[in-house]
């Protein structure tokens, strides 16, 4: 009985996990070199972890897959001189804007785009100061935030007291400091914005000032 069960145990495991594993395969895209001088698509989007595959097939003329501008390389990627038939591959670990170029034909351009899945953005939340507190007046105020990507890189965490900017926060970290913050209640918010564009807004926390509260 106990080798039935551990074998009926098995398939149940492996039939779970099989569908999650093949789930987190990453696509392979080809984009054609063609024989009219062209990238093809010339522009495309792809999520992260995905891989783009150029494939020269242009029968007669040799090019090249070199990332950054027209004539000026960035080093992200090179595929070196590809003959008729050959192809090179590079995956996309981040989310981002990536043109490309061929070095022998500089004319020649494309663009990948590397964009999160919606609902994979970024997470964000006040971590300082406590909601509810209360502060005595005048007072400078430091607000934090505690933000995290779920796909490539926190690009910028905003603070805002209701609509109004307290100030962008670029490092970790994320802080702004608000001087002589006016007496009132103030709703606090940030906003976390990726590297591929995507962004999220934190819960509000509500302090106020005035009145013989903490300083």
């Amino acid at each position: 009985m106990k080798v039935k069960f551990r074998s009926r145990l098995t398939v149940i495991i492996i039939g779970l996990l099989t569908p999650l594993t093949f789930g987190l395969h990453a696509a392979t895209v080809t984009v054609s070199i063609t024989g009219d001088f062209s990238f093809s698509p010339r522009n495309r989007t792809i999520s992260p972890g995905d891989t783009i595959m150029w494939m020269n097939d242009d029968a007669t003329t040799a090019h090249t897959s070199t990332s950054g501008a027209p004539g000026v390389p960035d080093g992200v990627w090179s595929s070196g001189l590809l003959s008729p038939g050959q192809s090179f591959s590079h995956t996309f670990d981040s989310a981002g804007t990536f043109a490309y170029f061929c070095s022998v034909h500089t004319f020649m351009t494309g663009t990948i785009v590397v964009q999160a899945p919606q609902g994979t953005g970024p997470s964000v939340s006040i971590t300082s100061p406590l909601n509810g507190t209360t502060f005595s007046s005048p007072t400078n105020l430091t607000v934090t935030a505690s933000a995290s990507a779920s796909s490539g890189t926190i690009a910028q965490v905003e603070f805002f007291d209701a609509s109004t900017s307290l100030g962008v926060s670029t490092t970790p970290p994320y802080s702004v400091t608000v001087t002589n913050l006016a007496a009132g209640t103030h709703s606090l918010t940030a906003k976390a914005t990726d590297s591929g564009g995507a962004s999220a807004v934190s819960t509000a926390i509500t302090v106020s000032v005035g009145g013989g509260g903490m300083k």
